[in-house]
């Protein structure tokens, strides 16, 4: 019989490259599924937190909680905080204009020296709106235990929990807030409300506002689909799927805007951001907030009712 000739290194070395080249592609899927299945987590979370949240302000009523039914109309006369900022006119009786925007936001509030979100002692016109806590979370422990999550607990290295505090720590990685608003003034009963999922936020007072809000000058023009924000120094911290905050004051009412939006895409020119939204805008935009650790903003509409 004739004998069969050996495989040569040539096609050994032929064949470990079509393999190596297989296993990278296959290399690539695992990142790829890490990262998806961290969005998926997190949209878990989120959703948990948007249900968590809508059943608290079910619960305490908080359209009509003693701290924050008064900024709807004259959030100057009870005004906190820093003397800094002229305070807002109140509203007129019966107005059918829309009422302040109000952020309830009591972990935010107990650190806010200003008691407001969006103003800037460098633009007098941006006096931003107001930041509220409420009547039954005045103190931190009280805040984290309404408006977050008490179920992530933090984990050493090792995996076990840590209890270097002397007992398990509660990561409290996602919290919450509400912005509402009256869409007439005079209509106590109708209020629209959206919730503010955070993860990670921290809350920490910075000069006249909190880390993590940077106020910048914008332009953007009613029913079109970017803006541009105007920055110096360190380029802002935004990407697609963040959101920004529409803090202007309406030009005929007085009354700032306090409108999210989701990004969609960023360009950077140096000194000025490019960025595109996901919706048309309600209305012109001369200054936007970024919002550290926002990841999701739902909006309830006005039919929720306690």
């Amino acid at each position: 019989m004739k004998p069969r000739p050996g495989v040569t290194l040539l096609e050994v070395l032929i064949t470990i490259f079509i393999m190596a080249i297989g296993m990278l592609a296959l290399l690539t899927l695992f990142p790829l599924g890490a990262m998806s299945m961290g969005r998926a987590l997190q949209d878990d979370r989120v959703a948990s937190a948007s249900a968590n949240a809508e059943g608290v302000a079910y619960a305490f009523d908080i359209r009509h909680d003693s701290s924050v039914v008064g900024a709807f109309t004259d959030p100057g006369s009870t005004q906190p905080g820093s003397d800094a900022f002229p305070k807002w006119p109140a509203l007129p009786a019966g107005s059918a204009n829309p009422s302040y925007p109000v952020l309830v936001d009591p972990q935010g509030a107990l650190q806010d020296p200003s008691g407001r979100v969006g103003a800037s002692l460098a633009s007098p016109s941006s006096l931003g709106f107001p930041r509220r806590g409420v009547s039954f979370a005045t103190t931190s422990a009280q805040a984290d235990r309404w408006f977050g999550f008490l179920d992530d607990i933090a984990f050493t290295k090792k995996g076990d929990p840590d209890t270097s505090a002397g007992g398990v720590q509660r990561g409290e990685r996602y919290t919450w807030a509400y912005l509402l608003r009256r869409p007439q003034t005079s209509v106590e009963s109708v209020v629209e409300m959206s919730v503010l999922v955070f993860a990670g936020r921290v809350v920490q007072a910075s000069g006249t506002s909190l880390v993590g809000e940077t106020s910048y000058q914008a332009s953007g023009a009613q029913y079109t689909n970017g803006v541009t924000l105007t920055y110096t120094g360190a380029v802002p911290d935004l990407r697609s799927g963040a959101w920004i905050l529409d803090t202007t004051k309406d030009t005929t009412t007085n009354i700032p805007h306090g409108y999210f939006y989701r990004v969609t895409g960023v360009t950077d020119q140096g000194g000025t951001l490019l960025v595109e939204i996901q919706t048309p805008l309600r209305a012109a935009v001369t200054t936007a907030v970024i919002m550290d650790g926002l990841v999701e903003v739902l909006d309830k509409g006005t039919g929720w009712q306690p």
